[in-house]
């Protein structure tokens, strides 16, 4: 399953690769996609307002955390940037040497130095333009700022006290989305409304796993795939509206 989730995302950077290939970016763009696809079904299904279908945005941020964990593998950029560095750091003594002394380890394998370097935040990579070959770092450097950064590294886990571009959104949109279920409750029958309940516990639960696993990248596909929704509901519901004025 993870290797299909691998093939899947890399044919999406593939595919938007010629406008972008920024892993941020890349999951805005397909958390819209995605978020209009799933309200449109749900509009189908119910015929009324969109009903949130969970499980598919579950399965969706789900397959958004595990593309995360594979992103040195799976992003081209960012695979061919981590194997040139560390192929040529190992094949010379010289390099090997400088990069064992700075960084404290010792290199037994090509590995040790992606592992290494890949983990770096762009603050303590930044440091190592004053290790030689300065330019190798410097390359690797602006490789990641183009390939994985967007108001911090996506793939590392958020940290709530201080990406606030994350974290207001993600608690607005489930307030939001909260508020608006409940209206919905007042409204329908008896068996819709226990359907939407065990949504909203779903989104729930889904909120907090979010929350507490928390790379960037899932929390921003969560905003946008909500935001998304929300919009469509907006949209779809006006549309029944003039429907019925018709």
């Amino acid at each position: 399953m993870l290797k299909f989730n691998n093939l899947i995302w890399t044919i999406f950077f593939k595919t938007v690769k010629p406008l972008t290939d920024n892993a941020g970016i890349v999951i805005i763009l397909f958390s819209i996609f995605f978020g209009i696809g799933f309200s449109f079904i749900t509009y189908l299904y119910r015929k009324e307002n969109v009903r949130y279908l969970g499980l598919l945005d579950g399965l969706y941020l789900t397959s958004v955390f595990y593309m995360l964990r594979q992103l040195p593998l799976i992003h081209p950029r960012i695979h061919q940037a981590l194997s040139t560095v560390s192929s040529i750091i190992k094949a010379s003594s010289a390099y090997s040497a400088n990069f064992q002394k700075a960084a404290g380890i010792t290199v037994k394998k090509t590995s040790d130095i992606v592992y290494y370097l890949y983990n770096l935040s762009p603050e303590k990579l930044q440091d190592w333009f004053k290790v030689q070959p300065e330019l190798l770092y410097r390359k690797l450097y602006t490789a990641f700022e183009h390939s994985r950064y967007l108001f911090g590294y996506v793939d590392k886990k958020v940290v709530w006290t201080t990406d606030f571009i994350y974290f207001i959104p993600f608690v607005l949109l489930l307030l939001v989305m909260v508020k608006q279920s409940y209206q919905e409750i007042d409204r329908i029958h008896t068996k819709d409304a226990m359907w939407l309940v065990f949504h909203m516990v779903l989104y729930f639960a889904i909120w907090l796993w979010v929350f507490l696993s928390g790379p960037r990248g899932c929390v921003l596909a969560f905003n946008v795939l909500y935001a998304t929704h929300i919009l469509m509901n907006y949209m779809l519901s006006k549309n029944n509206y003039f429907k019925k004025q018709n």
